[in-house]
């Protein structure tokens, strides 16, 4: 399936980022386009989607270490990441929060990068920052608070953008999300 939408504009050929048709005098987006091979319609170009909506993601458990974390995969999806030293929880956040849709779109033509906001109460964070990376692989950010941190909060607020381009002029999508672990007294 074709990533990009060609036009060919006086012997020039340009990519079109958001495809629309006229119809009746109103102009509606195209969310796909088919092409006849055969006999069979088969699916030639599917319209993108980014988005990273930003999420709260947070534990409070004990006796620690424990962690939180989000993790941005190279299949387009979003999970978080919460782990009490017992079980290790990485769920998707939800279909809907996807970093792009669908899916099938490859991921190896784009880049993320994690920028950090603020940082309350200690902890350590795994997972680099300020660097735009190659999402030909899974990237995740992860703080933990260990048990010789006492009681209380580490509280990381990050920014997450993605990019067509691995210097990261083309941003499609960014939110902040805040990580948060607690040991409670």
């Amino acid at each position: 399936m074709a990533e990009n939408v060609e036009l060919n504009i006086a012997g020039v050929w340009k990519d079109i980022d958001n495809c629309e048709v006229n119809v009746g005098g109103v102009w509606k987006q195209v969310t796909s386009i088919e092409v006849n091979v055969g006999g069979v319609w088969k699916q030639s170009w599917v319209n993108k989607v980014y988005n990273l909506d930003g999420q709260n993601i947070s534990l409070t458990d004990a006796p620690g270490p424990i962690l939180t974390g989000i993790h941005i995969n190279s299949d387009g999806t979003v999970d978080q990441r919460s782990d009490n030293n017992v079980s290790d929880n990485i769920v998707q956040i939800d279909s809907a929060t996807d970093w792009v849709i669908p899916n099938s779109i490859s991921a190896t033509t784009h880049y993320v990068r994690a920028t950090q906001n603020s940082q309350t109460g200690g902890g350590t964070l795994s997972g680099t920052l300020n660097t735009w990376l190659a999402l030909s692989t899974d990237r995740f950010w992860t703080i933990e608070r260990a048990a010789v941190a006492g009681t209380g909060s580490s509280i990381w607020s990050l920014d997450i953008e993605i990019a067509t381009d691995s210097g990261g002029t083309n941003v499609v999508a960014t939110g902040t999300y805040v990580l948060t672990s607690t040991l409670p007294p």
